[in-house]
């Protein structure tokens, strides 16, 4: 029977680091990987054909009410005004370089950064830059 001793328990140890640094850098490039991570169709998102028909259907939700929505393939479509006030949502249509875009937002919250460098005696965090008279939720 085979004893175990310090180098054989390091050794086994330093191919098991090895192994699992070698399959973590790697587990991008694996057909498992892979295999887990659903398939974006770009089909109606190609130039060459045209886009799937879409068609009005009507959304049961929650067993309450009925809601308009729109079917293209197997995807379905809520209404940003259902979205809106469904899940307090918030979003606007833009244009950008001739191009319109509708830029959706989780809250009204905003980065505010610092006017200067952070003293720890001075105002606490970076109250200054609220003004939370003006908020509106």
């Amino acid at each position: 029977m085979m004893r175990l001793n310090l180098k054989f328990i390091l050794g086994l140890l330093c191919l098991i680091v090895l192994a699992t640094f070698s399959l973590w850098t790697q587990c991008g490039d694996s057909a498992l990987g892979r295999s887990l991570v659903p398939k974006w169709d770009r089909r109606s998102f190609s130039g060459n054909q045209q886009p799937e028909q879409t068609e009005e259907i009507d959304c049961f939700i929650n067993q309450e009410y009925t809601i308009s929505c729109r079917k293209e393939g197997d995807e379905v479509y809520l209404p940003f005004s259902f979205l809106h006030k469904y899940f307090e949502v918030y979003g606007s249509l833009s244009t950008v370089d001739g191009t319109t875009r509708f830029d959706w937002a989780h809250s009204y919250g905003k980065v505010n950064y610092p006017k200067g460098v952070y003293d720890p005696r001075g105002i606490f965090m970076y109250f200054e830059n609220y003004n939370v008279e003006t908020f509106q939720g």
